[in-house]
């Protein structure tokens, strides 16, 4: 699998655009319906450099916030229990992205 294809660059970038704006989403949740407020740039300063915003951040960021004595809590009682996911790569996504790859062998 070349790792530096284009369309497969184009996905990465891609979900994790994604994942910032499902971050965002989900801050803005947690505001609204639980009274926690962290900011985006807080979650940022706690990801890897060119890593991926995900919700091990949030987690930790709840914990911080002291919504919760310890990222294990904040799982469960914001992030399970409201059905907070990931936005999962799609099958289409990965689907172009194998097209690719069999035109360019």
């Amino acid at each position: 699998m070349d790792v530096n294809n284009s369309d497969f660059q184009s996905m990465i970038k891609s979900q994790q655009q994604a994942r910032v704006k499902q971050t965002k989403e989900i801050l803005n949740l947690l505001a609204k319906k639980e009274g926690i407020r962290i900011k985006f740039d807080d979650i940022k300063k706690l990801v890897a450099p060119n890593g991926s915003i995900g919700r091990p951040h949030i987690a930790r960021a709840i914990t911080s916030a002291g919504g919760t004595t310890n990222v294990m809590d904040a799982y469960a009682k914001y992030i399970q229990e409201n059905n907070i996911r990931p936005d999962q790569v799609t099958e289409e996504m990965c689907a172009q992205f194998r097209l690719s790859e069999q035109r360019s062998s």
